[in-house]
């Protein structure tokens, strides 16, 4: 669009606004105050006057006036006169009026009246404006009662409440008594505009006042709901911030003006608080007007002066929140200069701005031309010198037309700049494409290259963290599992005093061995399989020296090991890897079994010639999806306590050792039931023999299989037996290794079954074996 139309359709749109706002400004209110007649000692003549030329008129003139008494219509029906103060100008305040004996303040209470004469009976209405305070009306009987009214401040309730009285003429006179209480607002009396004219004519005044009201409260919130989301998606103008403040802030000034809308909204609003909103919205607004001018124009609008305006405006804001309303509602007295001040300075500015051409400085002169009047109307409205109407909304109506209007070019001129650019952009493109062509097949080789590079750059990474990974967590988990039989050594080995010292010793030497063997074998089987070196073995025997390897262990926990077989086998096998995978099956089991628990080992064969070694426990079993990673180097079971910690590197070594003998390891187990861990091999060779080591032995007395001389020599053996308990396991080796070289070939079972109640750590049987000795 080009300047000229543009122009053109501004100018349209600014004489439509202001259309608008002198219809609704100023049909009822400016015609009715320049034709009616005025009140003349208390009544007001409308014989002659029509109501049909002209709907509504001001009543203004001088009414009866009774100083401190609350008189009611039946008052001055009664024969007995009442006699006035004398007469009082409406609409006006009673500040200032002098009675004979003293000048009236603004605090205090009394009764206007006056008496109107009408060219015809019928229903007539009367409305009053606005009084900052608390009043009575009777309009030829009718009554309508704002607030409270009372003698003293503590009777008194003041109310913003917008109401009208229709009443029927009597005779062609309608008598009008008003009570007014003041004790809250520095003016006193019926300061505000009371309008007459037919019932009709006065509901049809109130209700376009509402809708006026409504529609420019819906224009300023949609503006300024508008411009804050502006803002938030594009924070970097700051006018629009600015310009959404201030719409809010003269959408709460109309609130709490005109036709008082905020008391529809919210009804139970306190006077209290509607008059501090009024307050301090009225002296935000000055301030917030003048950053918005600032924001268009930094050069040209002075930084200091918007920032002693923002301080005035600060300091005036403050003073309604902090005093009361008898108080504050002086304050625009003074804080009008203000306004008055910053209006004159942004015409100043505008005129200034519009002479040097700037941007949309015509548009926002010619807007703020019609704001600055209506500002000085309402200062002038405010001080009575004229009897319009409040009409900043309005004047703030037509500055949004002048706001939009720039916005839109400025839009505007944003998209032409847009289009432009884009046609360069479109040659410069052309120009590049080739550039970009013979580029990409060099960008593609050296991507391909590079990618190459990422690649073996991120396997070699993977390996180095891992290594790294698995260095700290060795190093932290080896110093772990190394502190607690390095404190037994260290603390047991200078005194003398302890029990099986030797056996303590011995057994955390074993398990630091352990340890460091698994530790070895697991990172070597990393590198190189695991080589068994495999020799014909027992297996039944190599149990047993396993279950001794754990023995004592399991005596600490106060375990029973129970050894089941169905004979004995042979194996071709690596010895000292399966006595260690057995060892760390038995004490996996002897951590995770509670206290005085039983501990199985069984071994029995299947078809095809395995051999199948079980070691189950009473411990708390391992879940189900634990049981496929448990053999993981590294892993450990949650149930650990606090004495038991490893480096999960026993069941992993257990794999490896079992899968090098070409056998297989697994475990099977229900949480709460235990769990039952198990290799197979294979076999070469079965010696059938029912066994139960741990079983109960025969009850006929050991003596009777001995000669006199035997039992008589053996004797003192046997009761060194009976001073020891299963648990002192090197006394009772040391004394069984002695009784091997004197007795007799027919006590090798029995010796052969002391041994295992001895290696299974078995209290039972080892003192049902001492009973057959029958001591």
């Amino acid at each position: 669009m080009s300047i000229k139309r543009s122009t053109f359709l501004f100018i349209i749109l600014i004489g439509l606004a202001t259309l608008t706002t002198v219809f609704f400004g100023f049909s009822y209110e400016g015609l009715g105050l320049r034709t009616s007649p005025a009140i003349h000692r208390g009544v007001l003549d409308l014989s002659d006057f029509d109501f049909n030329k002209i709907q509504l008129i001001h009543l203004h003139g001088d009414v009866e006036f009774y100083w401190e008494k609350l008189l009611t219509l039946q008052d001055f029906n009664n024969d007995n006169e009442v006699c006035h103060d004398g007469y009082i100008k409406v609409p006006g305040i009673w500040n200032g009026y002098e009675m004979p004996d003293t000048i009236i303040g603004g605090s205090g209470y009394a009764t206007y009246r006056f008496k109107i004469k009408v060219p015809e009976d019928g229903w007539y209405g009367l409305k009053i404006k606005e009084f900052d305070c608390a009043y009575n009306l009777w309009f030829n009987g009718e009554k309508v009662s704002v607030g409270q009214v009372g003698a003293s401040k503590e009777q008194t309730i003041p109310s913003w409440k917008r109401e009208e009285v229709n009443a029927l003429s009597v005779n062609k006179t309608l008598d009008v008594v008003l009570q007014v209480a003041n004790f809250h607002h520095w003016k006193g009396g019926a300061e505000d505009v009371m309008l007459l004219g037919k019932s009709r004519d006065v509901i049809g005044y109130k209700n376009q006042q509402i809708a006026v009201g409504f529609f420019l409260l819906g224009c300023l919130l949609i503006m300024a709901i508008y411009h804050l989301g502006v803002y938030f998606f594009r924070s970097k103008e700051r006018f629009v911030i600015l310009f959404s403040l201030l719409c809010f802030a003269i959408i709460f000034r109309l609130l709490t003006t005109g036709e008082k809308i905020i008391l529809d909204l919210f009804p139970s609003l306190s006077w209290y608080v509607a008059i501090r909103i009024e307050y301090v919205s009225y002296a935000f607004a000055v301030p917030l007007f003048l950053a918005f001018i600032h924001s268009f124009y930094p050069e040209d609008v002075s930084k200091h002066f918007v920032k002693v305006v923002f301080l005035l405006g600060g300091l005036f804001a403050l003073v309604p929140l902090v005093t009361p309303p008898a108080f504050f509602t002086y304050s625009p007295i003074v804080y009008q200069f203000v306004p008055a001040v910053v209006a004159v300075y942004v015409l100043y500015v505008l005129v200034k701005v519009a002479v040097k051409k700037r941007a949309d400085s015509f548009v926002f002169l010619t807007g703020y031309v019609f704001f600055f009047l209506i500002v000085a109307n309402d200062i002038l409205y405010y001080n009575r010198v004229i009897t319009t109407s409040y009409l900043i909304p309005h004047g703030l109506f037509v500055l949004l037309f002048s706001n939009a209007f720039a916005l839109s070019r400025r839009v505007t001129n944003a998209f032409n700049q847009v289009e432009l650019l884009t046609v360069k952009l479109d040659k410069y493109n052309q120009e590049l494409e080739q550039k970009v062509a013979d580029r990409t097949r060099e960008i593609v080789s050296q991507k391909e290259e590079i990618q190459q590079q990422a690649l073996n750059l991120s396997k070699v990474n993977e390996q180095l963290t891992e290594l790294n990974r698995f260095k700290e967590s060795m190093t932290s988990m080896i110093v772990h599992d190394l502190k607690n039989p390095l404190n037994t050594i260290i603390n047991i080995a200078p005194m003398a005093d302890v029990p099986d010292k030797e056996a303590h010793i011995q057994l955390a030497g074993r398990q630091m061995l352990n340890l460091v063997m698994n530790i070895l074998d697991v990172n070597r089987h990393k590198v190189a399989a695991l080589k068994p070196k495999p020799q014909n073995t027992n297996l039944v025997h190599l149990i047993k020296d396993a279950i001794g390897d754990v023995s004592f262990m399991a005596a600490q926990r106060s375990l029973v090991l129970r050894l089941n077989m169905e004979g004995e086998f042979e194996t071709e096998i690596d010895p000292a890897l399966i006595r260690r995978v057995i060892v760390n099956l038995l004490l996996n089991a002897i951590k995770f079994s509670p206290v005085k628990a039983q501990i199985e080992i069984s071994v029995f064969g299947e078809i095809d010639k395995i051999v199948k070694v079980v070691v189950k426990d009473e411990g708390p079993g391992v879940r189900k999806e634990q049981q496929e990673l448990i053999f993981n180097p590294y892993t450990r079971l949650d149930q650990q306590d606090y004495y038991n910690k490893s480096t999960g590197l026993g069941l992993a070594f257990c794999k490896m050792a079992i899968e090098a003998h070409k056998g297989v390891i697994g475990v099977n187990s229900v949480p709460m039931q235990g769990a039952s861990f198990w290799f197979s091999l294979n076999y070469s060779t079965f010696i059938a023999k029912a066994y139960e080591e741990g079983g109960h032995g025969e009850e006929q007395p050991l003596q009777a299989m001995l000669s006199l001389d035997e039992w008589q020599a053996l004797e003192p053996y046997f009761l060194t037996f009976k001073q020891f308990e299963v648990y002192q396991v090197s006394e009772i080796g040391a004394l069984l290794e002695q009784l091997k070289i004197v007795a007799p070939s027919k006590l090798s079972d029995f010796i052969c079954e002391l041994e295992n109640a001895v290696a299974c750590c078995d209290e039972q049987l080892y003192q049902e074996l001492l009973k057959k000795l029958n001591l």
